[in-house]
């Protein structure tokens, strides 16, 4: 759940940065453009995996599971071009990317902060208990 989550965080941050030079607040050099992007991909890669693994269901369940949680992907994969490109027409693709990266950042944290809440407090009741 941590390289999820931390990988999650990174990518949104990969993401800000890439809003933030579209808006001319990082200097435009290629070199770096390339080094953001490797790490958005490496990102992107220790997600899929995680989610991948996560998604484990028993051996009976293995279809629906698998043709829900495809379809949801290939939806959002229809879905995204739309609202990104009319997003882009209001904020530009810089205010897309950057929020993009904030949500994404958000998310990892939310997610982060409310695995580590519940499993300081199941620690906490596993021990009373025993």
């Amino acid at each position: 759940m941590n390289i999820l989550n931390g990988s999650a965080i990174l990518l949104g941050g990969m993401l800000i940065l890439t809003g933030l030079g579209g808006f001319g607040f990082l200097s435009s050099n290629l070199f770096l453009s390339l080094i953001i992007w490797f790490f958005i991909g490496i990102f992107i890669a220790s997600i899929s995996v995680c989610y991948s693994y996560l998604l484990q269901p028993p051996a009976r369940l293995m279809g629906r599971v698998t043709s829900t949680a495809n379809t949801m992907v290939h939806g959002a994969m229809v879905i995204s071009p739309t609202l990104g490109s009319l997003l882009a027409l209001w904020i530009k693709v810089s205010g897309v990317f950057l929020l993009a990266g904030v949500l994404i950042t958000r998310i990892g944290m939310i997610i982060y902060l409310a695995h580590t809440l519940f499993m300081k407090k199941s620690s906490r009741v596993t021990l009373e208990h025993n």
